[in-house]
């Protein structure tokens, strides 16, 4: 069986204010988001995958090998209402099973109110020079689990002391200010698509991870967590109104994530690359077992 669906569109978080007010956009500014930037139809097919075998289960390399990873996390904006996002990573674990390796491929943003209001589109360049920059999770090997911790996830930024802390540079010129993406351009580059033009940003999401549960087969690695997101503009191409954004407020409950297992051998090629998750994931992540509930170990 094969299922024709619509691939979500790669959006970023910024969004312009005076696009707020902008007259017509809430009637046609989707239609018209179309038109610009087509979304392809994407064909999914039932995706099934194997149960990865995991040996001794009770050893740390019970956790070692290839999963893949999604945050999804809930929040609203001011005027343009609810805002969605999901996170899509690649995660090697070691065969000592005491740290998950992510990797970034996808950020998807879902503004279900907004009729297209605050659209923006992530670069490749973006992407690639996220995903260079491994993150990393601490597990604990012998209860075979992700411990409960805080994670600083920053963009255009390098050099901070306190990355939980410490404020975001505001200048260009800020020695904080990392030209991550090699554009040439002060922080990240993210494009914007009305009014059309380039927004030069850092960005830092804070994520506070509760402690995961693995499913009894192993398959499944499971938890909630909260976040908070900080953003700003150091540059911009295009119109001046570039430089205004606006903040994203955090909903509380049914913020989580979902680790799947892929693959066995940590050294071996990964099962999913990038291209290969974002396709798929509608597929990958059907059936997640909710945080708490259902057959956890």
């Amino acid at each position: 069986m094969r299922t024709t669906m619509q691939a979500p569109r790669p959006l970023a978080l910024i969004i312009i204010l005076p696009l707020l007010s902008s007259c017509d956009w809430r009637s046609d500014g989707a239609a018209r988001l179309e038109e610009l930037y087509p979304v392809p139809e994407v064909i999914i097919e039932d995706i099934v995958i194997p149960e990865v075998d995991l040996g001794d289960i009770g050893t740390a390399e019970g956790l070692g090998g290839w999963w893949v990873m999604r945050i999804e996390e809930h929040g609203t904006m001011p005027l343009v209402g609810k805002i969605n996002l999901t996170d899509l990573f690649v995660v090697r674990v070691p065969a000592d099973g005491g740290k998950a390796e992510l990797a970034f491929c996808e950020q998807i943003v879902d503004l279900p109110e907004s009729g297209g209001l605050g659209a923006t589109q992530m670069p490749d360049a973006l992407k690639t020079a996220l995903g260079e920059v491994k993150l990393e999770l601490s597990l604990d090997a012998e209860a075979l689990s992700l411990k409960a911790q805080k994670l600083a996830w920053t963009w255009g930024i390098q050099g901070m002391k306190d990355p939980f802390g410490d404020p975001l540079p505001t200048k260009p010129d800020d020695p904080l200010v990392w030209d991550q993406d090699g554009d040439g351009n002060p922080g990240v580059t993210m494009h914007v698509l009305a009014p059309e033009g380039d927004r030069y940003m850092v960005r830092r999401e804070v994520l506070d991870f509760a402690a995961g549960t693995l499913t009894e087969d192993g398959q499944w690695l499971a938890g909630k967590l909260e976040f908070d997101i900080d953003e700003g503009a150091v540059g911009y191409k295009g119109s001046e109104t570039l430089m205004k954004v606006v903040p994203i407020t955090a909903v509380e409950g049914g913020n989580v994530y979902h680790l799947r297992r892929v693959g066995s051998d940590p050294d071996a090629e990964s099962p999913y690359d990038c291209s290969k998750l974002v396709t798929e994931h509608l597929g990958v992540f059907q059936g997640a077992p909710e945080p708490g509930r259902g057959p956890m170990r």
